[in-house]
């Protein structure tokens, strides 16, 4: 008896002593998180978020929409509040519904804004935590453990990924899933069926990814069924492996199986409701560049401004540039690598990595500003469904998530002598190559929320603007800031734009709408001035509201329209009115509107070619007044 209950007591004292290292675990890595990307945003929490540009404004209304819709009990798939009167289908976009619906408590308490900010922050954590779990059945280090949750949620692709795609930074169930896997072999290897719950986990954590980010969830199916055929290659001559690793592969065929029945409903309601116009980026730009796994970019602190003018040649953006991985860390994987090259999951790991790193080059290598290749092997998955939407350069998430694990494996592996201290010495030189560039500020790491004085006072914006009417913002779409008043307002209004992907069909086919959502400056002349007074009456717009810096330009768009009237003039915004039986007599069709469009084009530019040759001289008054 007193030898069981010392055993009781010594189980609980482990138990607590682990509790202890993970909860350290986890406050360790989240204070890294808000000193890298929070500090910024930490005292604004309602009025900054995490990084720039207009793309969180997205995820902002995300937060707010989903719980929303949920509760007043309406389609949540389609949000009829952009891109009025017909909406945008939510399940074809990044919108995010279980990562909204996870933090919705989080939402009604401090808002959509602060909200975000915690996710952002999150993220990362998340990640390194949930690496920081599977390296625990891989090494009992507890310092190699953290250093490898480090490398993996901290990386540089999070780093790059934190300046606005929050989908993207939320990948802690890949190492949670991986690590599910290696339990299951683990029985499987001793003839022990597993558990019903890592079933019931691993469908789980595929169900969360699928209704988070797509994209990753497309590419881990992808990736991790390339990793079992792999194995399957390498165990060929051995039979007691073949057999284990075909019994994983079994049970990960099964689980695939009953994720695809569980979100059957959700893709036939897609199919049924389709809203697709095609890869919106091009796999060729935004893929890994050769150079970018060696150089880095300005957002890492060692070596990223010094090497800007080599990082400056590589395609895609700062935000997708994501593969520099340090010279500490590429040799550490290399002679784990060689040391270890006899084990069978080196081998599989490493083969694995290799397919990865070609696959993030895209359809074509980039070496610089060269292209060496122009045709590679992720050319033949351009054209096949959710595969052809994932840009190249985010594979490089598996590229840290492989190498990490292959580093640990190496260095378990290893024999505890010199060589081992010097290779100890190596990887901690990886986290100093990998620390970010703190110095970068607004417009990187964080950006103001420009909300206009206007819709800061509920009094005066539901004075000027009827409750659910349809309003055209400028600037417009992703250039300008729609979506985040919307929220603001509490969904006082409908827009007559958005930004959750670009313009539905309905709406592109106005070339009005493609020139205004590709180009931020607006162009005046006659012929668009007909297209917006048609487009108002079609889109059933009822407020134009134009802030700066597009007041003025906005202003002569409207100038000449009849039925628009100017009610609100601050100084940072506009408000006019729109009265349909005066804007447009009918409902004209959009070929009768594009036809005298046109008409309108070609008078402008003949008269603009007769006036210019006139004040060169080579037109008389004569002929110029007969020809008008």
């Amino acid at each position: 008896m007193k030898s069981s209950i010392t055993t009781d007591t010594q189980h609980r004292a482990n138990v607590d002593a682990s509790l202890m290292r993970h909860g350290l675990a986890f406050v360790l890595f989240l204070i890294l998180s808000v000193i890298f990307f929070g500090i910024p945003v930490l005292s604004h929490m309602t009025t900054r978020y995490v990084g720039p540009t207009q793309d969180p404004t997205q995820f902002i209304m995300a937060m707010l929409w989903w719980p929303r819709a949920l509760f007043h009990g309406t389609n949540p798939f389609i949000d009829r509040w952009i891109w009025m009167p017909g909406g945008q289908n939510l399940l074809w976009v990044t919108s995010m519904p279980l990562i909204s619906l996870i933090m919705s408590p989080v939402t009604a308490i401090v808002g959509p804004v602060a909200s975000y900010n915690i996710a952002m922050l999150l993220g990362p954590v998340l990640c390194a935590w949930a690496m920081y779990f599977l390296l625990s059945v891989l090494t009992k280090q507890w310092a190699l453990q953290m250093w490898g949750g480090y490398v993996f949620g901290f990386s540089s692709y999070i780093l790059g990924e934190t300046l606005g795609h929050l989908i993207l930074i939320w990948a802690f169930p890949l190492p949670l899933l991986v690590l599910i896997g290696i339990h299951v072999y683990r029985m499987q290897a001793n003839s022990v069926i597993p558990p019903r719950r890592y079933r019931i986990w691993a469908v789980t954590l595929l169900i969360f990814l699928f209704g988070s980010t797509m994209e990753i969830f497309a590419t881990f199916v992808f990736f991790s069924t390339l990793a079992l055929i792999i194995a399957h290659l390498f165990a060929i001559k051995n039979p007691l492996l073949r057999h284990r690793v075909l019994s994983l592969s079994r049970w990960v065929l099964t689980t695939y199986i009953l994720v695809a029945l569980a979100i059957s409903p959700l893709v036939a309601w897609m199919l049924a409701h389709p809203s697709y116009s095609g890869p919106p980026y091009s796999p060729a730009m935004f893929s890994a560049n050769l150079l970018n796994y060696f150089i880095p970019t300005p957002l890492t602190w060692l070596g990223g401004m010094e090497f800007w003018r080599f990082s400056s040649t590589f395609t895609g953006n700062l935000t997708e540039q994501g593969a520099y991985l340090g010279l500490p860390l590429i040799l550490l994987t290399l002679l784990a690598v060689i040391q270890n090259r006899s084990q069978f999951w080196i081998k599989t790991i490493t083969a694995t990595l290799a397919m990865v790193v070609v696959f993030s080059f895209g359809p074509v290598l980039h070496i610089g500003r060269h292209i060496v290749l122009p045709f590679l092997p992720w050319l033949l998955f351009t054209h096949i469904p959710l595969l052809q939407d994932a840009l190249p350069t985010r594979f490089t998430l598996y590229v840290f998530f492989l190498v990490t694990v292959l580093t640990i494996l190496g260095l378990e592996k290893l024999p505890r002598d010199r060589i081992y201290s010097q290779y100890l010495l190596l990887a901690g030189l990886v986290p100093l190559f990998l620390l970010p560039n703190l110095t970068l500020g607004k417009n990187i790491r964080w950006t103001p929320l420009r909300i206009p004085p206007l819709f800061s006072v509920k009094a005066r914006y539901q004075k000027l603007i009827p409750r659910h009417s349809n309003v055209l913002m400028f600037p417009y779409g992703h250039y300008g800031n729609g979506i985040a008043i919307q929220a603001q307002t509490h969904f006082w209004f409908r827009l007559a734009d958005g930004y959750w992907s670009p313009p539905p069909p309905a709406y592109n086919s106005w070339p009005l709408v493609q020139q205004l959502w590709s180009s931020p400056r607006i162009v005046v002349n006659p012929a668009l001035n007909w297209q917006l007074a048609a487009m108002l009456k079609a889109q059933q717009v009822e407020r134009v509201v134009a802030i700066k810096p597009d007041i003025q330009s906005a202003s002569l768009l409207l100038r000449n329209i009849p039925g628009v009237r100017l009610i609100y003039s601050g100084s940072h915004t506009r408000v006019w009115a729109v009265s349909f039986p005066d804007t447009y007599r009918g409902n004209p069709s959009l070929s009768s509107v594009l036809t005298r469009s046109n008409l309108l084009q070609e008078k402008a530019l003949r008269q603009g070619a007769l006036s210019w040759l006139f004040q060169h001289g080579r037109l008389s008054v004569a002929l110029l007044s007969h020809d008008a």
